[in-house]
């Protein structure tokens, strides 16, 4: 039946993994809850139930200080979000500053910025500095490449980037004498200058890059 209610079952509380506030981004965990909610058709106080058994280290010392102050998941939700979300200023911080890690994959790292784009629920699509950001975090040698196949948006960044790394397209390898550098200018002249965000990644120089050699 449409309206049968299966309860919390072990297995379905387990499904929902242990929040830990040092490394797990709280919005996306709590979404996790959501979807499995509808999953298993859980009531807000099975939801209430599911995220209280699943905190651990400072979050889980934080929900047993105000057991007595939370009445319903909503509640629970905002002064969750409260206590362990990151505020708009530092969101904007982080992915401003989101750079592809030494040893980290193109999938990873687009998975990280992606993930502060939907925290900040903006649509890159509408402004281009976004893209611009995430190329800048690439690694030198994949930003060098990707900036000449002149993407059209962050997807196809993301995308150009993934094949540029894992399939080791030479596109340097082809271009002109000055090529790049005009590039490197007219796209720039295309950055949009308006927010705070944008005023910082307009400010960005594109690295020069020496090109590779035969």
């Amino acid at each position: 039946m449409a309206d049968e209610h299966f309860g919390v079952t072990p297995s379905s509380l387990n499904s929902i993994p242990i929040f830990d506030p040092r490394q797990d981004d709280p919005r996306q965990w709590l979404d996790k809850i959501e979807r499995h909610a509808r999953v298993f058709q859980w009531s807000n106080v099975d939801k209430l139930l599911v995220a209280r058994c699943r905190l651990s280290g400072d979050a889980q010392t934080w929900e047993s200080g105000i057991d007595g102050d939370m009445r319903d998941w909503p509640e629970f939700r905002a002064m969750f979000l409260e206590r362990f979300a990151p505020g708009l200023e530092e969101l904007f911080n982080r992915l401003s500053n989101c750079r592809q890690g030494r040893n980290e994959s193109v999938r990873r790292y687009a998975d990280r910025y992606r993930s502060l784009v939907a925290q900040l629920n903006i649509n890159p699509a509408c402004d281009p500095t976004y893209m611009y950001s995430f190329l800048r975090g690439l690694h030198p040698d994949v930003y060098q490449q990707v900036y000449l196949m002149r993407p059209a948006n962050l997807d196809d960044a993301i995308t150009n980037a993934i094949y540029v790394r894992e399939a080791g397209v030479g596109l340097m390898r082809d271009t002109a004498p000055g090529e790049y550098d005009q590039d490197r200018v007219t796209w720039q002249e295309r950055l949009p200058t308006n927010g705070t965000f944008i005023e910082r990644c307009s400010k960005f120089e594109a690295p020069r890059y020496d090109r590779a050699t035969a």
